[in-house]
């Protein structure tokens, strides 16, 4: 599967995400957005959760790199996947956002 592939769902969870959170509260803040870290769950099996975590003025996206599944058919692949999991845990994808009349709005991410 293609990173490509892999990120693609980001166009799709975020903003069910975001959908989902201002519906389950009343008022929201960027004090309640702070207070947590925010797991997006994938639809699909194939593609890992996203973490989201948020500042002042920024939101931060990492992949969970424990939901990703691998099953490695010999120590190659194995140290491969090791590897790559490496390099994912090091990826961050930054936004800006802003909260107006109970919506969150973000920015394009800067990859």
């Amino acid at each position: 599967m293609t990173m490509k592939k892999k990120f693609g769902f980001l166009s799709v969870l975020i903003p069910l995400f975001l959908v989902f959170l201002v519906g389950c509260s009343n008022k929201i803040t960027q004090d309640d957005l702070k207070e947590n870290k925010w797991v997006v769950e994938s639809p699909e099996e194939d593609n890992p959760n996203m973490i989201l975590s948020f500042s002042d003025h920024v939101m931060s996206m990492t992949i969970d790199i424990d939901s990703f599944v691998t099953t490695p058919r010999d120590e190659w692949e194995a140290m491969g996947e090791e590897l790559a999991k490496t390099l994912i845990e090091q990826m961050e994808i930054k936004t800006e956002y802003s909260i107006e009349n109970n919506e969150i709005t973000i920015q394009n991410p800067k990859w």
